[in-house]
């Protein structure tokens, strides 16, 4: 059988979103649809209502979800690495409890889905990998 995603079944964002994950996951997931929200209607020049209607989400505080979504926007840099999670997998960790081996599964799998891109394959090493993980976009490789 044929998968049958679509755009609206990912949500896409900076990698530095995810920084603090480990800690704060469902605020760190919220931003994340708060950005992919803003950026959605910000590309398509509609009302971030219609935004979160294409990706069939929905935020307790609609108006406090499209600030946030604005600020992180305007103030994360344009020149990172972007990565998109699935719908189902976002709501999966915002509804349910999950252990910090999970999260950071979750995490490894977002860091190679943000170095690979939209490349078939390339070679990495374990400190991007884990500065991936990290919601950083550069090698840290003294930090670690």
């Amino acid at each position: 059988m044929a998968d049958k995603r679509t755009a609206q079944d990912y949500l896409n964002a900076p990698i530095e979103i995810y920084k603090r994950f480990i800690i704060d996951s469902k605020e760190v997931l919220l931003n994340v649809a708060a950005y992919a929200c803003y950026e959605f209607k910000t590309a398509q020049g509609c009302e971030f209502a219609d935004a979160v209607k294409y990706f069939e989400l929905t935020f307790t505080n609609p108006k406090e979800a499209e600030i946030k979504g604005q600020r992180l926007y305007e103030n994360l840099p344009r020149n990172t690495a972007i990565v998109g999670i699935s719908k189902t997998v976002l709501m999966d960790f915002l509804h349910n409890d999950k252990t910090v081996l999970q999260k950071a599964t979750l995490l490894g799998y977002v860091a190679i889905k943000s170095i690979i891109g939209k490349k078939d394959y390339c070679k990495t090493n374990n400190p991007m990998m884990l500065s991936r993980m990290d919601g950083s976009n550069k090698n840290c490789v003294g930090n670690l």
